[in-house]
């Protein structure tokens, strides 16, 4: 969980009592410290313990930590991949080995003064940007970030910026951080961190080194989550997440129930049993980006069994007879064309996440409405 405070421990009782003086390191900078999920602990408390990777994260990490053994490592790494695979996790633990001042194995050691100011929660060295929910990365973060590299670092080592959801920086904050990575300090690593690769600027892609994250092996996913995982269908978790671990451990009951909803929702509009603006209205206090995902996940079921009927293994294995029936009234044309609009309201929620969720979420369950009636 990202905790909105500021980056460095001498500034922190300064920014908590202040957030209208002008202090750069405000929360409304984006300028955070960051901890790891407690869930992902063990059995450590929250605080005492140095961020692990995860198991399907084993190459990357030998990528990584090898750069530093051979003192090759770049001034940038870009983290990128699909969601839910743990890269800002692994951020936050390949920063811990590089700061720390007695490395052991290809792993902090957990016992020098780096590492004990991990755990304590935060550390003078390690600076972390993220935009604040429906926002970008702002310009005023990139600048705040440029006056703390004026100064010596405290350990008088490296110094760590991991700038999660890297995709979320704002045209004027990725010119002004592409700017700080051609003119970087010495000793200092960026670790830009996105699953949205093509929505930064290519400027500030070339000035990377791209670390890239796959899913691991299903075999593998279900093994891990039967650890983890609370529910006992972790199958229709993973298959919800499309094969990211960590997405089907966060699905929780809710995230079930909003699935349920919209899937009697979209399929009542086969008959006039529903109603498009009905369900907006009922819908757009929801997180749309999660509805906006089920309808993918849908329709790439709808597309298998347009193609190939009732052979075909889908996601939503509990919904594939009534999947099965829509399929029969849907062409592959429409199912494209509506696939189209998903990606296009998708795209217009990124760019402008104050737009009318009702009147967009309308819009779209009127055009699905008109691909699947039928009448009575």
């Amino acid at each position: 969980m990202t905790i909105p405070s500021i980056a460095t421990t001498q500034d922190h009782k300064k920014s908590c009592h202040s957030r209208e003086g002008g202090n750069p390191f405000s929360p409304d900078t984006g300028l955070a410290n960051s901890r790891m999920d407690p869930r992902l602990r063990g059995d450590d408390k929250e605080g005492e313990r140095i961020p692990s990777i995860f198991p399907w994260q084993v190459e990357q990490w030998n990528i990584a930590t090898g750069m530093v053994e051979r003192n090759r490592l770049p001034h940038a790494l870009l983290l990128t991949g699909m969601s839910g695979l743990g890269k800002q996790q692994f951020s936050k633990a390949f920063s811990a080995f590089v700061l720390c001042q007695s490395k052991e194995m290809k792993k902090a050691c957990g016992h020098c003064r780096s590492c004990v100011w991990l755990k304590a929660g935060f550390h003078p060295d390690e600076i972390t940007i993220s935009p604040l929910p429906e926002s970008s990365i702002k310009i005023d973060s990139i600048r705040a970030l440029v006056d703390t590299l004026h100064e010596t670092s405290m350990q008088g080592g490296w110094r760590v910026i991991i700038i999660e959801s890297a995709h979320a920086l704002n045209l004027n904050a990725a010119n002004a951080l592409l700017k700080t990575l051609e003119e970087a300090p010495a000793r200092t690593l960026f670790m830009l961190v996105t699953n949205q690769l093509q929505r930064l600027p290519a400027t500030v892609r070339s000035r990377c080194q791209t670390v890239l994250f796959h899913k691991p092996k299903r075999s593998d996913a279900l093994a891990w989550l039967s650890d983890h995982a609370a529910s006992h269908d972790i199958e229709l978790l993973l298959d919800l997440s499309d094969g990211a671990p960590l997405g089907a451990l966060h699905l929780k009951e809710n995230d079930l129930a909003l699935r349920k909803k919209v899937y009697d929702g979209w399929l009542a509009l086969r008959t006039s049993r529903g109603n498009p603006s009905t369900l907006a209205a009922e819908w757009q206090s929801q997180n749309v980006t999660d509805i906006l995902n089920y309808f993918l996940v849908g329709l790439r079921d709808l597309l298998r069994l347009c193609v190939t009927a009732v052979t075909v293994e889908i996601v939503n294995k509990d919904y594939h007879a009534d999947f099965l029936k829509t399929a029969k009234t849907l062409s592959k044309k429409d199912a494209l064309h509506f696939l189209d609009a998903i990606t296009d309201a998708h795209r217009a929620l990124l760019i402008a996440p104050g737009l009318n969720k009702q009147l967009l979420l309308e819009d779209l369950l009127i055009r699905w409405g008109g691909y699947i009636h039928v009448s009575r």
